[in-house]
């Protein structure tokens, strides 16, 4: 008699519906945040940047070339400035945009972790951001790596 009471309890328990707190709804729509403000600012970086280069080049374009020593080389040192300048602006803004992506990635890290405090969308939404972050973050790191071990080749083989 007592098994079946036991088993009649088992079966008629269900498992409470998991609420997020607030700390935790607060997290997630910091790490969502995140991610969309660091793409709004690395698009708005580049086209500070375009604009920026235009406005150089249209300024070069309206001066006075009749002067020049040798025909054509302001042109090619303002190309060469204007894709330095075009470079490092890219490659900072990526870099920036990742400084950024890290507190989302430390925060979207903690989410992922607490899997059996907040619901299973929020976790499985706090996965899919960790990974995104770790993807982008990862591919900008292992190409400085990639540069600073070519580099030290490129040094090593220029001794010999």
């Amino acid at each position: 008699m007592q098994e079946q009471n036991t088993m009649m309890t088992n079966e008629n328990v269900t498992k409470p519906k998991i609420r997020a707190q607030k700390k935790h709804t607060v997290m997630f729509i910091f790490v969502c945040a995140i991610l969309i403000l660091g793409i709004l600012a690395q698009i708005l970086g580049i086209v500070g940047l375009m604009e920026y280069l235009e406005y150089i080049n249209d300024d070069y374009a309206n001066q006075d070339h009749s002067q020049d020593a040798l025909p054509g080389l302001g042109a090619l040192i303002m190309g060469f400035g204007t894709l330095l300048i075009m470079v490092v602006g890219l490659y900072a803004s990526n870099f920036l945009r990742d400084a950024v992506w890290a507190v989302g990635l430390v925060l979207a890290f903690k989410l992922v972790r607490r899997k059996k405090e907040i619901p299973t969308w929020m976790w499985v939404i706090s996965l899919i951001l960790m990974i995104i972050y770790i993807i982008y973050i990862g591919s900008d790191v292992l190409t400085v790596l990639g540069w600073l071990f070519f580099s030290l080749v490129s040094k090593l083989f220029g001794l010999f």
